[in-house]
C-alpha cells in the first residue's frame, strides 16, 4: 500500500521535469504559492493517519493560505466523519427498534461502521489524550456486537488493532486467532501478532512471527524496515543484541506519524 506522501495525486501544478518531492518537503522549502497550496490540496485524497499530521503541520506554515487551507480540508474531513457517525447511529437505532426480514446482519452492519468510524477518529488523530479511551470503547464495543452476529474477520482483526492500542495484547491474541479461523490472511495477521508479543516482551517470538509469512507480504511503506530489522537471519546483526528493540509496528499504524502528532497536540480498516 503506498504511503500517498508524493504528489502524484496532485501533478498538475508540478513540472514533471522536476524530481518528486514529498508533500512536507513542498511545505518546508517552495518557494512557489502555487506549489505549496497544491502539496496541501493533494492531501484531501491522501489516509486519514498520513494526512492529518501534514494537515496540523501546516497550521504553522508562513502562508496564510496554507494555513487557512489546511484547516479548512481537516474540519471538512472530521465533520464528514462526524456526520458519518450520527447518521449510523439512526440507522442503528432503526434498525434495532423496527422489525425487518434479517434484523441480525441490518444490526451487524451499522454496528461495525460505527466501530470503525470511532476507530478512525483516533487512528486519523481526531480525538487522544482523555477522549481516546472512551472513544476506543466504543469502538471495541460496537465490533464485539458486530462479530456476535457475524464473525467477519475485517472486524475480527480491527478488535485486534484495538486492543493493541488499549495496551491489551492477551485480548488481541485471542481477537486475531477468531480472525485466522474466520479466513484471514496469515500475512493481515502477523505484524499485529508480532506486535502482541512485543507488547508482552516474548521478544524471541517477534522474528519467527514476522518469518512465518513470505517477506514480499511485509514489504508496505510503513512496515518494511522495521520488518527488515527483526527477521535478519543468524549471522546478520540480532534484534536486541544492539540497539534499541523497536515495535514491530513502530512504523506503523500503532506508532504512526498520526499518532506522535497527536501525542504532541494531546488532542478506515486495514
Amino acid at each position: 500500500m503506498p504511503d500517498g506522501s508524493d504528489l502524484r495525486a496532485a501533478s498538475r501544478p508540478f513540472s514533471s521535469a522536476a524530481p518528486l518531492r514529498s508533500i512536507q518537503q513542498v511545505l518546508r522549502e517552495s518557494s512557489s504559492a502555487e506549489e505549496r497550496v497544491g502539496a496541501v490540496m493533494a492531501l484531501r485524497h491522501m489516509d486519514v493517519r498520513r494526512a492529518v499530521p501534514l494537515l496540523r503541520q501546516a497550521f504553522a506554515h508562513e502562508s496564510e493560505d496554507v494555513r487557512l487551507l489546511a484547516f479548512a480540508i481537516l474540519e471538512r474531513r472530521e465533520k464528514r466523519l462526524r456526520a458519518r457517525i450520527q447518521a449510523a447511529e439512526s440507522q442503528l437505532k432503526r434498525a434495532s427498534s423496527q422489525p425487518a426480514t434479517e434484523p441480525s446482519e441490518r444490526a451487524a452492519r451499522w454496528h461495525r461502521r460505527l466501530g470503525r468510524d470511532h476507530w478512525e477518529l483516533v487512528y486519523g488523530g481526531f480525538v487522544s489524550g482523555d477522549l481516546e479511551p472512551a472513544v476506543l470503547g466504543k469502538a471495541r464495543e460496537h465490533l464485539e456486537r458486530a462479530v456476535a452476529l457475524e464473525p467477519e474477520p475485517g472486524p475480527l482483526r480491527l478488535l485486534g488493532r484495538i486492543c493493541l492500542r488499549q495496551r491489551d495484547p492477551a485480548a488481541a491474541r485471542a481477537w486475531l486467532a477468531r480472525a485466522r479461523d474466520a479466513g484471514a490472511a496469515a500475512a493481515t495477521l502477523a505484524p499485529w501478532l508480532a506486535e502482541a508479543a512485543w507488547q508482552e516482551r516474548r521478544f524471541g517470538e517477534v522474528a519467527a512471527i514476522l518469518r512465518s509469512v513470505p517477506r514480499a507480504a511485509l514489504r508496505r511503506p510503513e512496515l518494511d524496515a522495521v520488518a527488515a530489522f527483526w527477521t535478519r537471519y543468524p549471522g546478520d546483526a540480532r534484534p536486541g543484541k544492539q540497539g534499541r528493540r523497536e515495535s514491530p509496528n513502530s512504523a506503523g499504524a500503532e506508532h504512526s506519524a498520526a499518532e506522535r502528532s497527536a501525542a504532541t497536540d494531546r488532542s478506515v480498516e486495514g
